[in-house]
């Protein structure tokens, strides 16, 4: 009798321990993330959680380029990313071409943000000083799981530039963020001028994953 007893007991404390770990495997199912839209596919998401910064041509024309950006940033935040991003005096910090930064204008409630920038760029022999401005919006998270956007604006040169934006994506995941930096420039027409512009904004555009990733994560 005492025999069956202890087998019973056994028996009883086997179950428990399946039924704890089966209760841990659920629990991890169910905190599981799903890749957010844009991070769908699986190589992909590999190459930029393994730290790699992954560049995307959408279009590349005479006049007209749009590049995505994706990235993820360690133990961040998209606040802490979004305050760099209109921190404009810090630019020269994180850029070399930018040799000053100035917030020009703030909104009360502190989600738009006006700025001007010096910039030094070198085509071939030649040195020019640039001096675009532009608009930031911010449009925070309904809540800490959810994706904030910055969206960005140069609002002069509109002889040569028709339309220059760039819109963030920062998406907490995994005990950091997901980042998707989309640039998309338009220019008036084509040209040697034009060539130019839409080179040196193309490279200028394509630093800030990098930049900002090594200030606010060291890497």
């Amino acid at each position: 009798m005492l025999r069956i007893f202890f087998a019973l007991f056994l028996k009883g404390e086997k179950m428990k321990i399946k039924l704890f770990f089966a209760g841990i495997c659920l629990a991890s199912l169910a905190f599981a993330q799903d890749p957010p839209t844009g991070f769908e596919d699986p190589v992909l998401l590999g190459s930029v959680m393994g730290g790699k910064v992954i560049y995307q041509d959408k279009i590349d024309t005479k006049i007209e380029f749009e590049t995505v950006a994706k990235a993820f940033f360690t133990k961040t935040s998209p606040e802490a990313y979004a305050m760099l991003a209109v921190n404009h005096p810090k630019y020269p910090q994180l850029f070399q071409e930018v040799k000053e930064g100035h917030t020009t204008k703030i909104s009360e409630d502190k989600l738009d943000y006006d700025y001007r920038l010096k910039l030094v760029i070198q085509a071939g022999f030649i040195t020019q000083e640039v001096f675009p401005e532009g608009h930031q919006h911010l449009i925070p998270a309904a809540d800490a799981i959810s994706e904030y956007r910055i969206q960005n604006a140069i609002t002069n040169y509109t002889d040569d530039i028709k339309s220059a934006t760039q819109v963030t994506r920062l998406i907490p995941y995994d005990n950091g963020i997901l980042v998707e930096d989309d640039v998309h420039v338009i220019l008036q027409k084509p040209s040697a001028q034009s060539n130019i512009i839409k080179k040196k904004l193309k490279e200028f555009f394509s630093k800030y994953v990098l930049a900002f990733r090594k200030e606010l994560t060291g890497q």
